[in-house]
């Protein structure tokens, strides 16, 4: 999401290596966490309430993609 690149397990090793050599400056979000920001770590720890931690994995799409097929299949017209 941060570089916008498609999301392949290859990208995530490369990207997650990337975000990890940047040492002063932490992956977080303010509101959306498909929006993600990078903020200096000072500024991060002053401002908890305004920036997020990441999570460590997306979660959320592919479940729901996956409750909405599953729902899709049930329904019987």
């Amino acid at each position: 999401m941060l570089y916008c690149e498609d999301y392949t397990e290859d990208n995530a090793a490369t990207l997650q290596k990337r975000l990890n050599d940047v040492e002063d400056f932490e992956l977080c979000y303010r509101d959306d966490p498909t929006d993600p920001v990078l903020v200096s770590k000072r500024k991060l720890f002053c401002n908890p309430f305004r920036y997020h931690a990441m999570p460590a994995r997306p979660t959320c799409v592919p479940q729901r993609k996956t409750f909405l097929m599953q729902r899709s299949r049930q329904r019987k017209w």
